[in-house]
C-alpha cells in the first residue's frame, strides 16, 4: 500500500562510460551525482532500500559494472493542483484556433513528470474545452502564448509552419548581468553538454548538435540586469537559455544554464528550498512567450498577437527599476 498523500517516483541512471564511473562503489557514485547530501543520508537511502543495482535492492559497498542500472525508488507527496487559483486568460480566437497566455509553472500536457493540474486538463475541466489540438509546446516554466486548433487540418497546417519556421516567435527575459550589446546574435551547433552533469543540459556541440540561430534585441538595462527579447530563428531544445548562457548571461531563475546547474537535480528530487530560492532569485525561469505573428492562408489575414508579461515578471521588473 502506498503511503497516503504519497506518490511513487523513479529516477534511472545507466552506468555507459568505463572511463568515467565503471567500478565505483555505489555510495560514492551516489554521491557524486547528488554531491547536496552528505554521506550519512546517501547510506540512509541504500539502507531504506532506495536504490537498486539491476533490479535487486543495493548495497552500498557494491562496485559498479558497465552497463548496469541503477534506480532510485522514493516517495514524495503528491502536488495538490488548485484549479480555481490558476487562470489562463484567452488572447485570441477564430473559427480555426485559440491562442492562449500560460501562465508560469504549469505543464503543457502530462508526461512522466506531471501527470495531473496540465494546461489541457484545466481547460477541460475548469473552462469546458474539448477536442483542441496542440500544435506546439513551451517548458513548464516559460509563460506566454500557446496555440490550440479546433480542427485535425488546421493542426497539421500550424505544425508545418512551426516546422518550417514561418511562424515568427519572440520572447521576452530578464537576464542576470550587463549585457554589452544592445543587439546581437547568437549562432551555434545546439545539441547535448558535452561539461556538464546534467544530462538534459544543452550547449555547443559541433559533433552531435544541429544549427540553432536566436537574435537578441536589449530592451532595458538595470542596475546588473536586463530585460531583452529574443527572436528564435530555429526551435531546438532549450534554445534561448542556452544561448544566452553561451553569450555569458543566463536568465534568472534558470536550474540548469544559472549560477550553479545542480540546482535542477536537487530541485527535482526535492523541491524548493531557501537557499535554492536565494541563489536563484526568483522560483522560476523568467521567460516569456510574448508574440506570434504569421499569415494565415486559411482565412487570408496577418495574425499578430501578443501576451502580457505575467505578474510576477512585471513585479520583479517594477522592484528593479524602483517602484516597489
Amino acid at each position: 500500500m502506498p503511503p497516503k498523500g504519497k506518490k511513487l517516483y523513479l529516477h534511472e541512471t545507466k552506468i555507459e562510460s568505463d572511463a568515467v564511473h565503471y567500478r565505483y562503489r555505489l555510495d560514492h557514485f551516489i554521491s557524486i551525482k547528488m554531491p547536496w547530501y552528505s554521506k550519512t543520508e546517501i547510506h540512509k537511502f541504500i539502507e531504506a532500500g532506495e536504490f537498486f543495482l539491476n533490479g535487486v535492492p543495493a548495497k552500498k559497498g557494491k562496485r559498479l559494472g558497465l552497463n548496469e542500472t541503477i534506480i532510485r525508488k522514493y516517495w514524495r507527496a503528491e502536488a495538490f493542483v488548485d484549479y480555481d487559483s490558476i487562470n489562463i486568460e484567452k488572447v485570441f480566437e477564430n473559427e480555426n484556433f485559440i491562442a492562449f497566455n500560460k501562465p508560469p509553472t504549469i505543464a503543457v500536457h502530462p508526461n512522466s513528470a506531471y501527470q495531473s493540474g496540465t494546461m489541457i486538463q484545466i481547460l477541460e475541466e475548469k473552462y469546458g474545452y474539448q477536442n483542441l489540438k496542440m500544435a506546439h509546446r513551451i517548458d513548464k516554466e516559460t509563460s506566454g502564448l500557446i496555440l490550440f486548433a479546433k480542427t485535425k487540418e488546421y493542426t497539421t497546417y500550424l505544425v508545418d509552419k512551426f516546422f518550417d519556421r514561418t511562424i515568427s516567435k519572440k520572447y521576452l527575459a530578464v537576464v542576470k548581468g550587463i549585457v554589452p550589446e544592445t543587439i546581437f546574435s547568437v549562432k551555434m551547433m545546439l545539441g547535448l553538454s558535452t561539461n556538464s552533469k546534467i544530462r538534459i543540459k544543452q550547449g555547443e556541440n559541433p559533433k552531435d548538435g544541429l544549427f540553432s540561430h536566436t537574435d537578441f534585441k536589449v530592451i532595458k538595462q538595470y542596475n546588473g540586469y536586463a530585460l531583452i527579447e529574443a527572436t528564435i530563428h530555429t526551435g531546438r531544445q532549450h534554445q534561448i537559455r542556452a544561448h544566452i548562457s553561451n553569450y555569458g548571461n543566463y536568465i534568472i531563475g534558470d536550474k540548469i544554464y544559472g549560477s550553479d546547474e545542480m540546482i535542477f537535480d536537487k530541485f527535482t528530487l526535492n523541491g524548493m528550498d531557501d537557499e535554492m530560492l536565494k541563489t536563484l532569485e526568483v522560483p522560476r525561469h523568467f521567460l516569456h512567450a510574448y508574440k506570434i505573428s504569421f499569415f494565415d492562408d486559411f482565412t487570408k489575414q496577418e495574425i499578430k498577437i501578443k501576451a502580457p508579461l505575467p505578474q510576477d515578471m512585471q513585479s520583479f521588473l517594477k522592484k528593479l527599476a524602483g517602484f516597489l
